[in-house]
């Protein structure tokens, strides 16, 4: 899909990655994409293991 954009918006877009990268990967730390294979499984072992409060219940959407 990058290699079909013209030439004034490849920057554009790379900037926008960037910026993304920089301002908002920090706030989301369930991105996986950058994660080993081992290290995704085992962050979402930890996403479904049974919550030890009471009263808690987790919810997924």
């Amino acid at each position: 899909m990058f290699s079909m954009l013209t030439f004034k918006m490849k920057p554009f877009c790379a900037y926008v990655e960037a910026d993304l990268a920089d301002k908002i990967h920090p706030h989301m730390p369930q991105q996986t994409m950058t994660l080993s294979r081992v290290e995704t499984q085992n962050h979402f072992y930890g996403l479904t293991k049974p919550s030890s409060h009471d009263g808690m219940m987790r919810l997924f959407i």
